[in-house]
């Protein structure tokens, strides 16, 4: 009975609750940002045609990311438009990460900052979009290049920087925590 009491002492309040769903929210953010993290710099390392491919040949790895799951089934898919991003969005999204994004959505709009992150991450994929429509409408492959080096080094350094903030906060939680816990 003790042991239920302790476990109980973390989910007793709404303020406990919601502590531990952002925190979960948080996990699944940093491991979405990781795996973006090393995609991306990868992407970065891509520099002729033959790379490209062999790159490409490689793209199974990424696949726990969404994010990639959906770009590729966009660049896979019969046509690039509001059409194919939905079917890309639904052929590629399962089922966990619909409930692990809505859980995101809702723990960042419970917080003040969360429009703020809503707006970012909207601005990010207008320029990956934008990006993406450039890369498909270009004439040589010496084009298609560049804007995958500029997609990749912007998008590496919003997400390392990403990554490293969430683990900050994830740290700050934990400290906070800890010093609750035991009045310190």
């Amino acid at each position: 009975m003790k042991i239920y009491n302790w476990i109980d002492s973390y989910f007793d309040t709404k303020e406990k609750r919601l502590k531990w769903v952002l925190w979960i929210s948080a996990l699944y953010l940093l491991w979405q940002l990781i795996w973006l993290d090393v995609f991306f710099y990868q992407l970065i390392r891509v520099n002729s045609y033959e790379s490209l491919f062999t790159f490409m040949n490689s793209m199974k790895v990424y696949s726990q990311s969404v994010l990639i799951r959906i770009v590729f089934g966009l660049i896979s898919g019969n046509h690039i438009d509001l059409v194919g991003l939905i079917v890309a969005i639904f052929n590629n999204v399962y089922v966990l990460d619909y409930i692990m994004i809505g859980i995101c959505a809702l723990a960042a709009l419970s917080r003040k900052k969360g429009l703020r992150i809503y707006i970012l991450s909207s601005m990010y994929f207008i320029f990956l979009c934008t990006i993406l429509i450039l890369g498909f409408a270009s004439s040589s492959v010496f084009v298609l290049l560049s804007l995958l080096k500029v997609l990749s080094l912007v998008s590496f350094v919003l997400f390392v920087s990403c990554t490293v903030y969430l683990v900050y906060r994830i740290v700050c939680s934990i400290v906070n925590l800890y010093e609750k816990e035991y009045n310190i």
